[in-house]
């Protein structure tokens, strides 16, 4: 008696994988302090991949009460942008920025910095010290603060290790008088 068989439609786990420009990568090359996402099916990986392609832009900033600047020598303001990933955790920049407290004119921006922060299971950050720079306009009334790294996601899908891994640049926009205006962001 002849059978018959039939070819399978699904796409198998190295298919979809590669579908989504992931790059299988062996357990040891996994670091030990990381615990890698777990993802059952495509449908939970394209989800995840999409609330990582499309983070939500936060604007943070210790208020300042702006009457006081004409008083003082220098205000130091010391600001924290951020980009929320999945809700569980967030893509930092900091700095400081030393403003003149006659004319509310930005001076320099100092201590730029990058981290990762919140639950950051799957997620190895290695923050790159030359993306950390700033530009003050001509005027003096508005800084651009960048910082940046690379953000390693480590996922197992249907039992293979595999890394989605970006470039991500942090660019905030700071304005005497009014803090923090606007944060945006650009992935590679």
């Amino acid at each position: 008696m002849a059978s018959l068989s039939f070819a399978s439609e699904e796409p198998d786990a190295y298919e979809i994988i590669e579908k989504y420009g992931l790059k299988v990568v062996d357990s040891e090359e996994i670091p030990d302090y990381i615990e890698p996402i777990v993802v059952k099916n495509e449908e939970e990986l394209a989800k995840l991949l999409d609330s990582i392609e499309n983070p939500q832009s936060i604007i943070t900033t210790n208020e300042k009460d702006t009457s006081n600047m004409i008083r003082s020598s220098y205000i130091y303001d010391d600001i924290n942008a951020y980009i929320n990933y999945n809700l569980l955790w967030k893509h930092n920049l900091y700095a400081t920025v030393q403003l003149t407290g006659t004319k509310g004119s930005i001076v320099s921006v100092t201590g730029i910095t990058t981290s990762a922060t919140g639950f950051t299971m799957g997620v190895d950050y290695k923050p790159d010290p030359a993306a950390s720079t700033f530009r003050i306009s001509s005027d003096k009334k508005t800084a651009t603060i960048n910082g940046g790294g690379t953000i390693d996601y480590y996922i197992f899908f249907e039992g293979i290790g595999t890394l989605f891994s970006e470039y991500d640049l942090i660019t905030a926009k700071y304005e005497a008088g009014k803090g923090l205006v606007e944060v945006s962001h650009k992935k590679w």
